[in-house]
């Protein structure tokens, strides 16, 4: 027998409590329990009754192999039994113990009169199980992220853990846990890359089966943007050009992006109007988007901008910069610059466009797109380019929030535009948000900026 570690759950209207969910993996000595509903039933019954429980209401699913999946809604919680890929080999058992006031919750349970002991929309037992998977491997995305994973999984089997990050916007670390709790469900096989078995292909089916519309471009994979061919084809020669480009410094957060997202990058902010005889402004440049562009005006004869500059507190990067963008005949200025303080006076409301790939964190989203909105003309129609990767809805929201304080419009959003080497917990990816300015612009952050910025300031001892 394994017991998981304790976790502690949340209880949003009174002070918070110690509550524990138990997860155990055992084996049924005859194994035709688990497909007899009434002995399975009778079983748990005399199991809470000899802990001193109360069943309020009971739900009973049956899946293709026969096997039944049963959830007993308590007075003082739940009780559920899940069996495994295999009948009689591991069914899991959950109880969620809360040492609070009981309290009966009879409103999210199915009446068995309703479904009469079959799955129905909505169903008590696999929301009960997405519940325990969420809470147990910390996904703030909660029971839903969960489905998504799921889902995911039987549209594209045989995925890599890196891919169902990217598919789903959920960390790798925390894709991974997830993973495991749906194994030791016996929901996913034992195989890598990871497969749904038998049974979590049933509860996909369950939640309502898997993408199957087909909306996503063929062209562009989903991502909304292809790479046109007469940029592909400066892939050698910007490689070329970036040749002994400094490393990633992980310590502010650097991770560079692929040569083709770089490509990327300069033929969407050229379709934009954003480009040619505009004054633009990088805001951190460890990527070396100022030679992407320099390239790219020389090799494919658009018109450069009038005025580029670059602004990044490494020394190495601004260096390189200047001397690489030099070579490919494009005049750039490239300072450098700490942005917790605010910009050379030189650089304020003088631009046409911003560009920024800041920080991982909210906190350095907000300080590099505060000093790009300085940055913007006074005119309305400026236009801010961020890249940014996927975070759980709550601080999306706040992002989100914050550039609609700044004065920004979201003009469109591209998902999993960019991609990184190296940068694995964020699944190598990042979003494009295109924003255009309104009327009046109002940085968030005006002055110098003292607190914590980058991801080893606020969590010591981890690098995305």
């Amino acid at each position: 027998m394994r017991r998981h570690p304790r976790v502690r759950l949340a209880q949003p209207d009174a002070p918070p409590r110690s509550r524990e969910l138990h997860l155990v993996d055992a084996e049924a000595a005859d194994p035709r329990v688990l497909t007899d509903a009434a002995a399975l039933t009778a079983a748990a019954r005399r199991a809470v009754a000899a802990g001193g429980g109360h069943v309020l209401d009971e739900a009973l699913v049956s899946f293709p192999n026969g096997a039944v999946t049963l959830v007993l809604v308590l007075a003082e919680s739940h009780l559920s039994i899940t069996p495994g890929p295999r009948i009689g080999r591991s069914p899991s058992t959950s109880s969620a113990a809360a040492r609070s006031t009981p309290r009966a919750s009879s409103a999210t349970s199915c009446a068995p009169s309703r479904c009469a002991g079959r799955s129905c929309e909505g169903s008590i037992v696999a929301r009960d199980l997405l519940s325990d998977v969420a809470a147990a491997s910390g996904l703030r995305e909660g029971p839903r992220g969960v489905e998504e994973v799921l889902r995911r999984l039987a549209a594209r089997p045989a995925s890599a853990t890196r891919e169902l990050s990217r598919l789903t916007g959920i960390p790798v670390p925390v894709v991974a846990a997830v993973c495991g709790e749906l194994r030791r469900l016996g929901l996913l096989t034992r195989d890598r890359p990871t497969r749904l078995s038998e049974t979590g292909r049933a509860l996909v089916e369950e939640l309502g089966g898997p993408p199957r519309a087909g909306t996503d471009c063929a062209a562009c994979g989903g991502r909304g943007a292809v790479l046109p061919a007469d940029y592909a084809s400066l892939a050698g020669r910007l490689e070329a050009m970036l040749a002994g480009v400094p490393a990633a410094d992980r310590t502010l957060d650097q991770a560079h992006c692929t040569v083709e997202s770089k490509l990327r990058r300069v033929a969407y902010l050229q379709d934009a109007g954003a480009l040619s005889a505009k004054s633009v402004l990088l805001v951190g440049d460890d990527d070396q988007m100022a030679v992407a562009i320099a390239l790219a005006a020389e090799a494919l004869g658009t018109r450069p901008p009038a005025r580029l500059v670059v602004v990044d507190v490494d020394p190495a990067v601004v260096a390189f910069s200047r001397a690489a963008v030099g070579r490919a005949g494009l005049a750039v200025e490239a300072v450098q610059h700490d942005l917790r303080r605010p910009l050379p006076a030189g650089l304020l409301a003088r631009f046409d466009t911003v560009f920024t790939d800041p920080p991982y964190t909210l906190a350095g989203a907000e300080l590099f797109l505060s000093r790009g909105a300085a940055a913007l003309g006074p005119a309305p129609g400026g236009q801010a380019f961020l890249c940014f990767g996927a975070r759980p809805p709550d601080e999306s929201a706040r992002l989100q929030g914050a550039i609609a304080d700044m004065g920004f419009a979201i003009h469109g959003l591209v998902r999993n535009f960019s991609e990184y080497l190296g940068a694995g917990v964020l699944a190598g990816a990042s979003h494009l948000y295109h924003l255009v300015a309104g009327t009046r612009l109002t940085p968030a952050v005006a002055g110098r900026y003292e607190a914590a910025l980058y991801t080893g300031d606020l969590r010591p001892g981890r690098r995305q």
